[in-house]
């Protein structure tokens, strides 16, 4: 005879909500928008393949990473400039995406001031080799002043469309360890149909290429950089720039 271990298993709602404003209705499991959860945490630890997380109007401020490691979709139901996820934490990114079905929609990332170590990529999203997909979203108003950080927003594959990246800052007054691009593209990831506009960085005040990546059908615009490159920074022959435009950025060089 052999001793089983007993197994687990873990039921999800297909659609849980969340909603900051909620505190006195919030109830587990959180599939309806009365029982809405306040804590966006809560919700991507629980989600798994397939669920849908419903966010309703409002700011929802983390304490810990947003892990979109599963097949999970999040989505701002009020639309991105009515969903707002940021933090006062030093210590953590908002979001790392590690899923090729992983999805997230319409949502805001907004005053992020990270403090990652040196060396990180995507002091605010990380999407990593495994990819995932942003839709219709902003990262805006954050700030960084790490040496040799590649990126507020890194992706090594996965896809980036119809996004906006404004008013970010990720500079150092380091002569030697500077930071890379406000968005960071390698490996396969794809940025289309998006926006980098009136951002600051050391090298690649908009967009740096750190693989044989594509941004396609994108806007870089007012951008400055301390350092090389005001729109666009790349060593990598194989990045590609389709049909873009690339206007009125500066840098010393």
């Amino acid at each position: 005879l052999t001793e089983q271990q007993p197994r687990l298993l873990h039921v999800v709602a297909p659609k849980i909500y969340g909603n900051p404003a909620n505190a006195a209705g919030a109830r587990y499991p959180w599939d309806t928008p009365a029982t809405a959860a306040t804590d966006l945490s809560l919700l991507v630890a629980e989600a798994i393949g397939g669920t849908e997380i419903h966010l309703a109007e409002g700011t929802y401020i983390t304490t810990n990473v947003l892990e979109a490691t599963r097949g999970m979709r999040v989505v701002g139901d009020a639309g991105r400039d009515a969903t707002v996820v940021t933090t006062a934490n030093t210590t953590h990114r908002l979001l790392w995406m590690s899923h090729a079905n992983a999805r997230i929609d319409r949502i805001t990332f907004r005053s992020c001031r990270s403090a990652l170590a040196r060396y990180t990529s995507g002091g605010v999203i990380h999407i990593t080799s495994l990819g995932g997909t942003l839709v219709d979203c902003r990262m805006t108003l954050c700030t960084n002043n790490i040496t040799s950080q590649n990126g507020q927003l890194y992706a090594a594959a996965g896809l980036i469309d119809r996004c906006l990246f404004d008013r970010n800052k990720a500079s150092n007054s380091s002569s030697v360890y500077y930071n890379n691009g406000i968005v960071v593209l390698g490996g396969t990831a794809k940025l289309r149909n998006s926006v980098i506009a009136g951002n600051t960085c050391d090298l690649g005040g908009g967009l740096y290429f750190s693989g044989a990546a594509t941004a396609e059908n994108c806007t870089i615009i007012g951008n400055s950089a301390t350092v090389q490159g005001g729109g666009v920074y790349t060593t990598q022959s194989g990045s590609r720039i389709k049909n873009c435009i690339i206007r009125d950025n500066a840098s010393p060089k």
